[in-house]
């Protein structure tokens, strides 16, 4: 399926000629920072379909939030353009030149402007929105949204002690999903600066201040997408295999669900609102932002193969090099993304691959560790295969009297044996799953190992 498609369109947004070809705007989002004493840079991206027409710097304002009365209009000043098209499976490939109508591709186009809100809060306003859009969205769009406009907006109390600097983006939208694979993804927004906690919620799409976009059939802000359900869609099943249903993870950001059309295209729309907590304990929101975007289902090619977890004592490794991602349960453990793990806690973990073209793989089987809370000491011991499907070799640098336990994931011992030597094969004739064996001598000493019995 062709990825993006040229159109020419003539339609009519609030009763203004939008433009007599598609701009193709297929996502918006707005953030800010403090720069001074009541001064913020706000920055402004818009994502663009390349085979619609160049855009321009979108049409921006502010208004009094408790009154929604104006208090300024603005054209932000385009500071960078850059490619972002995905090129997993053939999905697209780069625009070439930028900001021209050329082949199936994405662009980031940011825009800045800096406002001094010192008159603002002067008349009794502190608490402010912030608002940016354009014409028109894309036609591929199949859920009930093609070729309207697209709105986005941000949020900004002024009226804390401490000046507010909003959420960051730190990731491109995820914009291509390949059908009827689970999707695992992160909105990766972070308050690095003010540290304030942060809630993430689905919103209507937007076409202005007040307009919402329109649904076709069943699908809504928070079922956007044609997903994989066994009965009823909500509520959502993340930790299913497949994942069911549609869920966003309010405290995390973590996105989780299984595309079922193949053939779709739709709109993502998520608000970040952000609390700060004062000395008396109180919770007040500091502000918000936004992201927009049109996200595609699509049969895509060449995607890498799910990794296989394998441990080595109590690390736990990927088949893949590089590109990890690893997650217990449904939630990614963040900055776990080397080739290995060495997980601390009892759980289940597994991990995904993204390689170089963006491609990311489906979840691998989930590996379930049991931790470990004894006191080890080594006398020279040797476990293997590990995985183990039927006899376990073990063998100990040291000759002598050895005491075999082993114990399931709850931690009931299920077996127990002895032996005496240094070398020992044993089948213990096992249903498949994680155990934990620990291996003691005549001095006392205690080794435990993690088994995995496929």
């Amino acid at each position: 399926m062709e990825f993006l498609k040229q159109i020419f369109i003539i339609v009519t947004c609030l009763n203004i000629t939008c433009s007599a070809s598609a701009i193709h705007i297929i996502g918006a989002d707005i953030t800010y920072k403090n720069t001074g004493i009541n001064k913020y840079e706000i920055t402004i991206k818009m994502y663009r379909d390349c085979s619609g027409v160049p855009i321009s710097s979108p049409s921006s304002n502010i208004i009094c939030a408790a009154t929604k009365s104006q208090i300024t209009t603005f054209t932000p000043s385009e500071i960078a353009v850059r490619d972002i098209t995905p090129t997993c499976g053939r999905a697209g490939k780069p625009c070439n030149p930028l900001n021209t109508t050329s082949d199936k591709g994405i662009e980031e186009h940011t825009y800045s402007y800096t406002y001094d809100f010192t008159a603002v809060i002067k008349t009794g306003c502190c608490q402010v929105l912030i608002g940016t859009g354009g014409c028109c969205r894309s036609d591929n769009i199949t859920t009930g949204a093609s070729g309207q406009k697209i709105w986005v907006s941000a949020f900004l109390n002024l009226c804390l002690s401490k000046p507010n600097n909003s959420p960051i983006f730190y990731d491109v939208p995820k914009a291509m999903f390949n059908c009827n694979q689970p999707v695992y993804f992160n909105i990766e927004a972070h308050d690095s600066i003010d540290n304030d906690s942060l809630v993430y919620e689905m919103v209507d799409p937007m076409q202005d201040w007040t307009q919402k976009t329109t649904w076709i059939g069943d699908k809504s802000k928070n079922m956007p997408l044609s997903v994989y359900c066994i009965g009823p869609c909500i509520p959502a099943i993340p930790q299913n295999k497949p994942p069911q249903g549609f869920y966003l993870d309010s405290s995390t950001g973590d996105v989780i669900f299984t595309p079922t059309n193949c053939n779709e295209s739709s709109i993502i729309s998520i608000k970040i609102s952000e609390y700060r907590k004062y000395p008396n304990g109180e919770y007040v929101i500091a502000g918000y932002v936004s992201r927009d975007y049109e996200a595609r289902v699509a049969m895509m090619i060449n995607i890498p193969t799910k990794p296989i977890i394998t441990v080595s004592g109590n690390t736990l490794y990927s088949n893949y090099k590089s590109g990890n991602q690893w997650y217990q349960g449904i939630y990614k453990i963040i900055g776990a993304t080397t080739h290995y793990y060495t997980p601390s806690k009892t759980g289940a973990y597994s991990v995904n691959h993204t390689d170089s073209n963006g491609c990311i793989t489906s979840m691998s089987d989930p590996f379930n560790f049991l931790a470990s809370n004894s006191k080890i000491k080594t006398f020279g011991l040797k476990i293997y295969p590990n995985p183990v499907s039927e006899c376990l070799k073990i063998e100990c640098s040291e000759f002598g009297k050895f005491q075999l336990h082993l114990f399931d994931f709850t931690g009931k011992l299920i077996k127990k044996e002895s032996f005496i030597g240094n070398h020992y094969e044993w089948l213990p004739h096992l249903n498949k799953g994680v155990y934990n064996l620990k291996i003691s001598n005549e001095k006392g000493e205690i080794e435990s190992v993690v088994i995995n019995y496929i």
